[in-house]
């Protein structure tokens, strides 16, 4: 009994690996996000950049997925 238990959670790093790897891709090739504008807006891609950096967008995929995993939640 005491094996079955070790194994299963053994199995829980891969598994819980994997589907943080499914989250972050699933939300990531989402379409939309905030600063999708309307067609007809004024605003000019600099407006957006500021608004770009606490989610690190302008970061290559592996270093947002690094931050996704490490960084812990700061909700305001």
């Amino acid at each position: 009994m005491i094996r079955y238990i070790i194994r299963r959670l053994l199995w829980l790093i891969p598994v819980l690996f994997v589907v943080s790897i499914v989250t972050f891709l699933l939300m990531h090739m989402a379409p939309g996000g905030p600063w999708d504008r309307e067609p007809g807006n004024s605003h000019c891609p600099a407006y957006h950049r500021p608004a770009e950096r606490p989610v690190q967008s302008d970061k290559p995929i592996y270093e947002q997925y690094a931050l996704y995993m490490w960084v812990p939640c700061t909700a305001t």
